[in-house]
């Protein structure tokens, strides 16, 4: 019998002790949850949207914390945002107030004006210049990481109530919604730090409009300014037209704005381009978009723009109104991609078409696609769009079958007589058309007297625009005649002065009447 050393013995009980010890490691392993009701273990109160009665000593606050964040971010306070914070201060002021409130808010603004601005001190410009600040940088401000709801590229802060901004004093977490608006709008330039010293405001205020048209937004400074407004909630309507330079990221900014808010309701993005990424962001935004009126006038639409947009609003459920004036969509592609949208999509109420070139030829997608609504489209404006008699042989043929339009405007169209007498009894078939535009439609005392023949079938029309037309006194007494019939009319909108003419009196007839 072989016996081992001690030495041995205490290597192969190491040994076999560290084997054993090694699986029990690996299958100790244990993840475990709490209970349901433990899982969340508090939670924070989102800030009272109730304001107090002292809800503008909060504003004055509001207006002391935007300077104070335009000292930190080195930049000149707007005196456009100071303004329309002084005018919210005033409104909100009862009458019973106490004047010393004003009087307080006045002489804060008198004494900022005359303090020495932080950024235009010698030893901060020497400071910011050794730590390589710059337009676009963030002084002072840490990366951190990215998460839903998240602003990026921003120090994260308290948002309880109370919480606390950087240096800036505690401000109390009214955010009420009001008939009230913010303008940025003309001429200033809005930069990277313009729009970051912005932020208290967004934080503590919400708006029913936010109006950023021709604020010569800068790339970074629209991306921040935008991801602002999503992270706060503090629009429901945003005006940010005429605003050229916000490049990708700028845009990329926006459709996340579209994607993510739940209180945009409103955007208007016009006389700006979105030829590319611009339309490709903006149509997958759509998709799950919350916006109820898009207003997109003199974008460049006309083409792939167009097909891109369609795209994604064949499928959106909640948009109801389009405006698409001035973008020059033809009558072959564009009026095509239109007629399809119509025939996807039974949610949108209101379609602007006006300023375009959508023509007869155009005008027959578009019938093709009411057509085939029976839910939906409500208001269809196609203003100025050189349509002409041709194009009423489409709309006639539609209009007996349509049974949700109850507005059209087809104004400043050559339209003439002709065309009213293609559509004369196809309007009396129609059972929902409630106001029809023929102003400015080349409509004479012919036109007219199909017009009144139609007024006097109808029993459902309740407004007729005939306005810019040379109707004189034949067409005026038929529709005259038709109004005693007529009892659904409430508007007939006629020129203020009738269109001269000269009546020619019979040879005889003033010997005739001396006679009588």
């Amino acid at each position: 019998m072989t016996r081992c050393s001690d030495t041995e013995n205490d290597d192969q009980c190491d040994d076999g002790a560290g084997k054993p010890s090694q699986k029990r490691s690996k299958g100790g392993k244990r993840v475990s949850f709490p209970p349901d009701e433990q899982i969340v273990s508090g939670f924070a109160e989102h800030g009272s949207s109730d304001r107090t009665a002292d809800s503008c000593l909060t504003l004055m606050e509001v207006t002391v914390a935007y300077q104070q964040s335009c000292s930190k971010h080195q930049v000149q306070p707007r005196e456009r945002i100071l303004h329309q914070l002084q005018l919210r201060i005033r409104t909100t002021l009862a009458p019973s107030a106490s004047p010393l409130l004003s009087e307080r808010f006045e002489q804060h603004i008198h004494d900022y004006k005359r303090m020495p601005q932080v950024h235009d001190q010698p030893q901060v410009k020497a400071k910011a210049k050794a730590r390589g600040q710059g337009p676009g940088s963030r002084p002072g401000v840490k990366a951190r990481g990215q998460g839903p709801g998240s602003r990026p590229g921003v120090k994260a802060r308290g948002q309880g109530p109370g919480g606390n901004s950087g240096d800036l004093p505690p401000l109390r977490q009214v955010r009420k919604r009001g008939s009230s608006h913010v303008s940025m709008a003309g001429g200033e330039r809005l930069d990277h730090r313009s729009c970051e010293a912005l932020e208290v405001v967004f934080k503590s205020l919400r708006f029913d409009f936010i109006n950023l048209q021709a604020a010569q937004l800068e790339e970074n400074g629209a991306q921040s300014l935008l991801d602002m407004i999503l992270y706060y909630e503090s629009a429901a309507h945003l005006h940010v037209s005429d605003s050229g330079g916000m490049g990708t990221s700028g845009w990329r900014a926006l459709a996340h704005l579209i994607k993510q808010s739940v209180c945009l309701s409103r955007l208007d993005v016009c006389n700006m381009s979105m030829v590319g990424y611009p339309a490709h962001s903006l149509s997958r935004a759509l998709l799950t978009s919350q916006l109820r009126v898009l207003q997109l006038h003199n974008v460049q639409l006309s083409g792939l723009p167009l097909y891109t947009l369609v795209g994604g609003l064949k499928t959106n459920k909640v948009l109801q109104e389009l405006h698409l004036t001035n973008n020059l969509l033809n009558s072959h592609q564009d009026a095509l991609h239109l007629g399809d949208l119509l025939s996807s999509n039974s949610c949108l109420q209101l379609l602007e078409l006006s300023n375009n070139a959508v023509a007869d030829d155009g005008l027959e997608e578009l019938c093709d696609g009411l057509r085939r609504q029976t839910a939906g489209l409500n208001v269809l404006l196609l203003r100025n769009n050189q349509i002409t008699a041709k194009g009423m042989v489409h709309l006639a043929k539609a209009l007996p079958s349509l049974t949700v339009l109850q507005v059209l405007d087809l104004g400043e169209n050559h339209v003439g007589n002709k065309g009213v007498q293609v559509i004369r009894e196809p309007l009396m078939m129609n059972g929902s058309l409630l106001q029809l535009g023929l102003a400015h439609a080349s409509i004479t005392c012919e036109g007219a007297v199909a017009l009144a023949e139609f007024l006097a079938e109808s029993h459902q029309i309740q407004r007729l625009d005939i306005r810019q037309n040379h109707v004189r006194t034949g067409g005026l007494m038929a529709l005259c005649l038709a109004l005693r019939i007529n009892r659904s009319l409430a508007s007939l909108d006629l020129d203020h002065e009738a269109p001269q003419e000269q009546i020619c009196v019979p040879p005889g007839a003033s010997e005739l009447q001396g006679a009588t």
